[in-house]
């Protein structure tokens, strides 16, 4: 999976299996345990990547504390706020078709 930056440039490159999980940022290299932790690390707070999959296929899919927003899914954009616990983050994605 590749994540871009708002300006259109890569901010990092996701790899991961079932056994480990790597991103690339800037030709360095960080290896973590699992995809969860790799997530943590990177946005410094935990989000439901069970979910997290499901809202990339527009798919309602429920997470505690999670309230997903897929009425712009068609058009590529995913939002999605955690109420609980605190902090509140606001996750906002934008999908690019290839």
């Amino acid at each position: 999976m590749t994540l871009f930056n708002p300006l259109g440039g890569t901010a990092a490159v996701l790899t991961w299996d079932a056994q480990a999980a790597t991103m690339r940022v800037n030709g360095d290299v960080q290896h973590h345990p699992s995809l969860n932790a790799l997530i943590s690390r990177a946005i410094g707070t935990e989000i439901p990547v069970g979910a997290l999959f499901g809202w990339l296929a527009g798919e309602l899919a429920v997470a505690e504390g999670w309230n997903p927003d897929l009425s712009q899914h068609a058009n590529g954009r995913i939002l999605a706020k955690r109420t609980s616990p605190a902090p509140p983050v606001e996750l906002r994605l934008v999908l690019e078709n290839e």
